[in-house]
């Protein structure tokens, strides 16, 4: 092989590697520290970096938002974050990397822990855009559909116990969960709050479903 053309190789090479590393991983680290205020209002840029200095040095601390309220990110990953934001709210934080792209979109699940746990899903471009897309995951515009879809009447349960129970489930509020190892999330039905025996039998009458992102959206699995 020519000389030149042993340095024309040596230099593309240098040139992809250089390349390479310019293209840097956005991680969720850094997506939560450019987090525009107005996303969480009572969490400025100061504190959110409390939070990401305390659990990079395994300190179990707690930051105080500017309601006056405590919080704990107790999970930090590449590609995830779990917040308890106060007492009542969590809040998980999920990159979904899209097919065929440079791009990830941001998938948020805010929780409200009273009596009937209920989940906001939603959804942001990485620049903190919000896109007003599902994805593929259920809406609780339909109430009627959510609830056929994620109950099951039990053998030993009667068509009319059945039909009082899923009565119970209205309104619809809906527990959603993070699970970034796969990229799902599973959506359970809440029931309200009821007496102990009525309890059992309406856990026994919901279906959770899981959904998994597929690059493009979430398909039921």
């Amino acid at each position: 092989m020519k000389k030149n053309n042993i340095v024309r190789l040596v230099l593309c090479v240098i040139f992809m590697v250089s390349a390479g590393k310019g293209v840097a991983q956005v991680t969720m680290k850094d997506l939560w520290l450019a987090m525009p205020d107005s996303v969480l209002p009572y969490l400025n840029e100061s504190m959110r970096r409390d939070h990401i200095d305390f659990i990079t040095m395994n300190l179990d601390s707690e930051v105080k938002n500017l309601l006056e309220g405590k919080g704990v990110m107790d999970t930090l990953s590449v590609d995830y974050c779990h917040v308890r934001l106060n007492e009542k709210l969590t809040w998980q934080l999920m990159l979904l990397p899209l097919e065929g792209q440079n791009d990830s979109v941001i998938c948020s699940v805010k929780t409200y822990h009273t009596n009937c746990p209920e989940s906001e899903v939603s959804f942001y471009n990485l620049s903190w855009k919000k896109i007003e897309d599902s994805f593929g995951l259920p809406s609780i515009s339909n109430p009627d559909k959510l609830i056929s879809d994620m109950t099951q009447k039990p053998d030993t349960m009667s068509l009319q116990l059945f039909a009082q129970m899923k009565e119970l489930l209205l309104p619809v509020m809906v527990e959603a969960v993070c699970r970034p190892l796969d990229k799902t999330i599973v959506f359970r039905l809440s029931g309200h709050m009821t007496r102990v025996d009525v309890d059992k039998s309406l856990d026994a009458i919901i279906v959770p479903k899981k959904y998994k992102w597929n690059g493009k959206e979430f398909i039921e699995c």
